[in-house]
C-alpha cells in the first residue's frame, strides 16, 4: 500500500511538472507574438462614425509658431480657392 502512494504522489508531481512546463512555453510564445505584432496593442476606432471624427480631428489647422495664418494639409482644398 505505502508503495502505491508514493507512486501515485510521483506520478501527480510529474503531471504538474509538465502543466507547469507547457503553460511557461505558452507564456513565452505568447510574448514572442506580442513582440512582433505591436499594431494589435494600438487603440483603433470602434465603428465607422469614431474612424471619421478621429480622421477630421487629424486633418485640423495646425498653428504656426510665428503667428501666421494656420496651414491646412497636403490635399485639403483651401477656402476661396
Amino acid at each position: 500500500m505505502n508503495f502505491s502512494d508514493g507512486r501515485n504522489r510521483m506520478s501527480k508531481e510529474r503531471l504538474l511538472s509538465s502543466l507547469l512546463l507547457f503553460s511557461f512555453g505558452l507564456g513565452v510564445l505568447f510574448f514572442l507574438i506580442a513582440l512582433e505584432r505591436v499594431n494589435w496593442f494600438h487603440i483603433r476606432p470602434a465603428s465607422g462614425v469614431a474612424a471619421a471624427m478621429s480622421y477630421a480631428g487629424g486633418n485640423a489647422p495646425t498653428p504656426s509658431p510665428t503667428g501666421a495664418a494656420p496651414t491646412q494639409p497636403a490635399g485639403v482644398p483651401q477656402p476661396g480657392r
